[in-house]
């Protein structure tokens, strides 16, 4: 026999409310996650933890060192090693370089001397300006150009002359006196310099630029040697063969004066 249909749907409510709700099943708190910061590229992190991702660079961002400012830099770059150095400066002539080396250098440097530096085209640049600060009559324009011959003259690779050699008699004999009497008169001598020697010499004998100081120099007490200098001249000092023997008298009494 079939219950009613009303009395079916009250057993099952009734059945319901008996064995209350089912319980659910309670879900699994997260781990709370932890903030750390990245470890930076090359540093292991924990043991067993897996290495921060990098984050790639966005589409189309240039890589370090393409940007616009690094390519003008290299352009800058380029164009200054590709500029051309300072051009060479063309030594003297031969004759124009013999001629300035005997009228700037030989009245103070023995040929032998000048000979024996074998030096680099630096080395000769650094010592005319050098000797331009002490007097020796070059012209700035002329400087580059002697130190070109000097250094195309006198090449480092080619080995110097040999020295030549004197005995010590004969260097003794450069220096020492001759005994000579004062039988000139210092002032006739002494307009005679002003007017003659002073421009090389200084007003005092003591040397200016282009000649040697005279004052106690050994010359002056040897006549002879004295006299043949004066006649012939050497270097660039020029021969005054016109000088009668009572006017070298004149030179030496005024030069042997206390200075």
């Amino acid at each position: 026999m079939k219950a009613p249909a009303r009395f079916a749907l009250s057993s099952l409510l009734i059945s319901a409310c008996a064995s209350g709700p089912a319980p659910s099943k309670a879900a699994t708190p997260a781990a709370p996650a932890v903030e750390t910061a990245a470890a930076p590229s090359g540093t292991p992190g924990p043991a067993g933890a897996p290495a921060p991702a990098v984050s790639p660079a966005p589409t189309g961002a240039p890589a370090s060192g393409t940007g616009p400012a690094s390519a003008s830099a290299a352009a800058a770059s380029l164009a200054a090693n590709s500029a051309p150095g300072p051009a060479a400066v063309a030594p003297l002539s031969a004759d124009e370089g013999a001629l300035l080396y005997a009228t700037a250098c030989t009245s103070c440097h023995t040929g032998e001397f000048v000979a024996g530096s074998r030096i680099s085209l630096k080395g000769w640049t650094g010592e005319v300006a050098k000797m331009r600060k002490w007097g020796a009559p070059v012209e700035e324009e002329q400087a580059a150009p002697l130190a070109a011959w000097l250094a195309q003259k006198y090449p480092v690779g080619e080995a110097p002359p040999a020295a030549e050699t004197i005995t010590a008699a004969a260097a003794a004999a450069t220096v020492q006196p001759q005994g000579h009497a004062r039988r000139g008169k210092a002032e006739a001598g002494g307009q005679m310099f002003a007017q003659a020697c002073a421009s090389c010499h200084g007003a005092a004998a003591k040397g200016l630029g282009g000649g040697p100081s005279l004052v106690e120099n050994p010359v002056v007490h040897q006549p002879e040697r004295f006299a043949k200098l004066v006649h012939e001249g050497k270097g660039r000092m020029p021969g005054f063969d016109a000088v009668t023997p009572a006017q070298m008298d004149d030179l030496l009494a005024w030069l042997m004066q206390p200075r």
